[in-house]
């Protein structure tokens, strides 16, 4: 009778860091294959793919030349259900414009005209197609669009 062979288990959970990034043609870029994530029998992720030249948003958002918002230099990639805040319509009417199980390329900078009683922040958010800036207060409070634009 043949041995039986005892394999470890995969881990439930692993902690990716991007230290540096691939180039193409000289262009950052940041891929993601077969990234699968479940908490429980809930599925986030499930063979996701995800290709973007980073430099290209970097600098599709600060030429933007919004009042009071720095240039960037850093996107990072973060879930959507941690960016994806609610904004009042003219309607009265709420609307959250991101999917919460979706990946994006995001930043968020202070605003450089804060008079030091209220800290306003800028929050950039870049998907395959889209980049939103909203202006916020603190932990999120009041977002307003400042723009959204289809790439």
């Amino acid at each position: 009778m043949a041995k039986a062979k005892i394999a470890k288990a995969p881990a439930k959970d692993q902690t990716v860091e991007l230290d540096s990034v691939e180039t193409r043609m000289g262009k950052k870029t940041v891929e993601l294959h077969h990234v699968s994530k479940a908490f429980g029998e809930k599925k986030i992720l499930n063979d996701f793919d995800y290709i973007v030249l980073k430099n290209q948003l970097i600098d599709e958002f600060n030429s933007l030349n919004i009042p009071g918002m720095p240039a960037i230099n850093e996107l990072y990639a973060m879930n959507g259900v941690y960016v994806n805040l609610s904004y009042r319509m003219p309607n009265g009417k709420n609307l959250k414009l991101l999917d919460d199980n979706s990946i994006y390329l995001c930043n968020q900078v202070e605003c450089e005209f804060n008079d030091g009683s209220i800290t306003r922040c800028f929050g950039l958010v870049a998907g395959l197609d889209f980049i939103l800036v909203s202006e916020y207060g603190e932990n999120c409070s009041n977002p307003e669009i400042v723009i959204y634009k289809r790439r």
